[in-house]
């Protein structure tokens, strides 16, 4: 499958950083709803790991995009992607300045209910940005 203006190590390259970023953020949202409560509260900052796949991921995702921007623009599941992630990004901001910063409160016992449920959110945000873009092929145009 090639891009206009790119190849398929472009899109290897998106998945990769993908698993870095969301793997690193699902993590945490599992800590936070208390299935892995071996993920110490001291993680909840942002790790190299998720650092270096936004990265990758941001830098190759427009790359992506620019070549067929209006065919991008144009398509349901792209616009769905975006909103989704613009959402994702604010709320895990607004989760690390108001739920997070207590983490140590609660860091040896099960997570308040306001944090689980922050948890839960922001996993099934993510989940939906995932799902989206994965979708985006089948939104109205093929990319090969």
């Amino acid at each position: 499958m090639n891009f206009v203006g790119g190849v398929v190590w472009l899109e290897i390259f998106h998945f990769l950083g993908i698993a870095f970023w969301i793997g690193a953020v699902a993590m945490l949202n599992f800590r936070m709803i208390g299935l892995s409560k071996k993920v110490p509260v001291e993680a909840f900052h942002i790790s190299t790991a998720s650092f270096i796949g936004f990265g990758l991921t941001a830098v190759t995702g427009l790359m992506m995009y620019f070549p067929t921007a209006q065919l991008y623009n144009a398509n349901p599941m792209f616009q769905l992607k975006a909103v989704l992630l613009v959402i994702a990004i604010v709320f895990g901001f607004v989760v690390q300045a108001k739920q997070v910063a207590n983490a140590a409160a609660w860091s040896e016992g099960p997570p308040p209910n306001a944090v689980r449920l922050a948890g839960a959110i922001s996993l099934l945000l993510w989940f939906g940005v995932l799902a989206a873009g994965r979708m985006i092929t089948y939104g109205g145009f093929t990319q090969g």
